[in-house]
């Protein structure tokens, strides 16, 4: 039987799991970015904790910055890299 993880925006053209598994971003065609997060540590559901808008742009990849570096992340607009986003 399938369950869905987590159920994204119409227009996401994007997502990428963090290092853990414990978060999932996605971008979307309109620039906005989302984060998706577990309520139970053994639940498979997620639940979108944050939304923004990132760029007037569509975003076209997210990459999570390695853990090391901090709770970041970083995604591409369309034609070119824009910035990391610290969460």
């Amino acid at each position: 039987m399938e369950k869905p993880v987590a159920t994204l925006d119409r227009g996401t053209t994007c997502s990428a799991w963090n290092y853990c598994g414990e978060r999932l971003a996605a971008g979307s065609v309109d620039g906005s970015l989302s984060i998706f997060d577990s309520r139970d540590p053994s639940s498979s559901s997620f639940i979108r904790s944050f939304k923004f808008k990132a760029h007037e742009a569509g975003i076209v990849k997210v990459a999570w910055i390695p853990p090391e570096y901090g709770l970041l992340l970083a995604f591409l607009k369309m034609g070119l890299y824009q910035y990391g986003k610290s969460l």
